[in-house]
């Protein structure tokens, strides 16, 4: 699609990608190209007010995102991203948290954590799960050893293993009973 555009002049439309906008802070996943049909003056229009509906191309990873997804897509120009990760967006300065891949389709809240590289960015967005740890029934849990097995597997999980070394007992057994034939 990017090819027929640029042989037709459509020029590609290419946002700032924001998973969640917290107090001084977001959560940035990557930037990204919209994929639509639209004529390039309403897509950008739409983009702006933040009634753009449509796919947006991840980046350089050929993957394609329903815009629901996201908080908003700013257009590029719109925000300047610094190299100590810091944004300036709509008048005002802004921490920037990296949002890995894993977390561009997550629907919950997103949380930071420091980047435990060291590097840049400083902050990185993870997935929150406290409000799903709130709602664990711990009463509900199975107490002592607890085996994962396939659901409806009625065998033993040590079958495979027992019948393995019968048979290695057996092929044992007849191997030096065939030897002691021999001898005798």
């Amino acid at each position: 699609m990017a090819m027929l555009g640029a042989l037709f002049g459509k020029k590609p439309i290419q946002c700032w990608v924001i998973k969640q906008v917290d107090d001084g802070l977001l959560h940035l996943c990557e930037k990204g190209t919209l994929d639509t049909r639209q004529k390039h003056r309403q897509a950008l229009q739409d983009m702006r007010t933040g009634h753009y509906q449509g796919g947006v191309r991840m980046g350089n990873t050929g993957i394609v995102l329903n815009s629901n997804l996201f908080a908003t897509l700013i257009p590029l120009e719109e925000l300047n991203l610094g190299d100590d990760y810091r944004a300036q967006w709509q008048g005002a300065q802004w921490e920037v948290s990296k949002v890995p891949q894993r977390c561009w389709t997550w629907t919950g809240r997103l949380t930071t954590q420091p980047n435990t590289l060291g590097a840049l960015p400083r902050l990185v967005s993870t997935e929150d799960i406290g409000s799903l740890s709130k709602r664990v029934d711990t009463s509900a849990t199975p107490h002592g050893k607890v085996v994962f097995r396939a659901h409806g597997d009625l065998e033993p999980p040590t079958r495979d293993v027992d019948d393995a070394m019968e048979r290695a007992r057996r092929q044992r057994r007849l191997k030096d009973d065939g030897w002691k034939d021999r001898d005798e």
